[in-house]
């Protein structure tokens, strides 16, 4: 493997997303493993840091499919006068260029709802959600009130 795959798998083996087979020396790559490191590689080519790229769980009881993955990428670093942040600024602004990166986590990888986008050292976030005809859904922000439960689906908390 060589050129910007090899550069991809070497990003998702330092975020911990794909871990080599034991006894193998080589890493199992899926479809959905691929669309995680181009979405990395997405990012970074507007010269965004992506500082993290987490898999989780949907803990939402409103989740209408029957699976729960998440996926959540952590953007810019320490340095808030960083061009770097500028830059990972504008991909936390940029409804379209998050919803083509979910759209295509979405169509690779089946057991994802979620895609988040956190902002390194903040509570600046955005999720979208999995619609149910395959639509990317841009999550509402709502505020959290103690004891409500979970929000409907497309909507998450504030932070």
């Amino acid at each position: 493997m060589k050129g910007p795959a090899a550069s991809a798998l070497i990003a998702l083996l330092a975020w911990g997303i794909v871990t080599p087979k034991a006894g193998h020396g080589q890493a199992k790559v899926s479809g959905c493993v691929f669309a995680l490191a181009r979405a990395g590689e997405q990012i970074q080519a507007t010269g965004a840091v992506v500082s993290n790229v987490r898999r989780g769980e949907e803990a939402s009881t409103n989740n209408p499919f029957p699976f729960k993955g998440d996926v959540a990428f952590t953007l810019g670093s320490r340095g808030a006068a960083e061009a770097a942040n500028q830059k990972s600024n504008a991909v936390m602004t940029s409804p379209q260029l998050q919803s083509a990166i979910a759209g295509q986590i979405f169509k690779a990888c089946s057991d994802v709802v979620t895609v988040r986008f956190n902002f390194s050292g903040t509570d600046w976030q955005t999720v979208l959600f999995r619609g149910a005809d395959g639509r990317v859904i841009r999550g509402t922000c709502v505020d959290a009130v103690r004891g409500s439960g979970w929000p409907l689906w497309g909507y998450y908390r504030c932070l």
